[in-house]
């Protein structure tokens, strides 16, 4: 967090960077999370061109289906395929998952849950690092995503459970938090945990009170942060659409 507040940065590259750097190449030196605004872009056209083979010729699908996250691979390393597989495994979960049992659904939500908290350094998670090492971070998280999602679509019961109030609103703000997380950590979450150090409050009830502020802060701030940007620019969106679709 230090090197990301001591960078000199420009409004001209802080613009550049919300409209070409980040979305063409992944450059983030503003707001670090943006990187995968390159892998979301890409990932859409792949959807696109995927699903439109799938319309033609199933035989072109299934072969660029395998061919593209294998280019990824080779062009832009490891984190690069991921992201594009992602996009990849959702269309075979949309084209062609089958309802799981509830009990299954269950057991597949959970082990992608223990996934999901996956550290190289965790006792926790020695099995899979004796495995594949230093990636067991970023394969971690990425299948545990997966399962995740596979489990909750399949399963209408476990989908259910998801379909509250409080939870649809978080779905609501999640891309605005994920927008903000960072700087709201620096700006709030360090700022009280250093204070309650200073006045003498125990490490670990420290970081306990900073990180609620922190949490509550950002679900506050993302609440208009998602109403005047998140949403305005959508509508934007849809208005600037209508009219080159039209």
């Amino acid at each position: 967090l230090q090197a990301y507040v001591t960078q000199e940065i420009s409004l001209q590259h802080a613009l550049y960077e919300g409209t070409i750097g980040s979305f063409f190449f992944a450059e983030s030196d503003t707001n670090w999370v943006l990187w995968t605004m390159h892998v979301e872009l890409l990932g859409s056209l792949v959807l696109f061109l995927l699903l439109y083979l799938y319309q033609i010729k199933r035989v072109l699908f299934f072969i660029c289906s395998l061919v593209l996250p294998a280019l990824a691979l080779y062009l832009k390393g490891e984190g690069f395929f991921l992201g594009i597989l992602s996009f990849v495994i959702g269309i075979y979960i949309y084209l062609y998952a089958k309802t799981l049992p509830y009990s299954v659904a269950i057991a597949v939500f959970l082990f992608g849950l223990y996934l999901a908290g996956a550290h190289n350094s965790s006792d926790s998670y020695q099995w899979i690092y004796a495995v594949i090492g230093e990636r067991t971070y970023e394969y971690g998280n990425f299948l545990g995503g997966v399962l995740i999602v596979y489990s909750i679509l399949m399963s209408p019961q476990l989908s259910n459970h998801f379909d509250r109030p409080l939870l649809v609103w978080l779905g609501k703000l999640s891309f605005s938090i994920y927008l903000l997380h960072l700087i709201v950590l620096y700006l709030i979450g360090l700022p009280v945990f250093n204070c309650l150090l200073s006045l003498g409050v125990d490490y670990a009830y420290a970081a306990v009170i900073a990180s609620i502020v922190f949490i509550g802060f950002t679900l506050w701030a993302c609440e208009y942060f998602s109403r005047w940007v998140d949403q305005f620019a959508i509508r934007v969106s849809q208005r600037l659409a209508s009219k080159i679709l039209d």
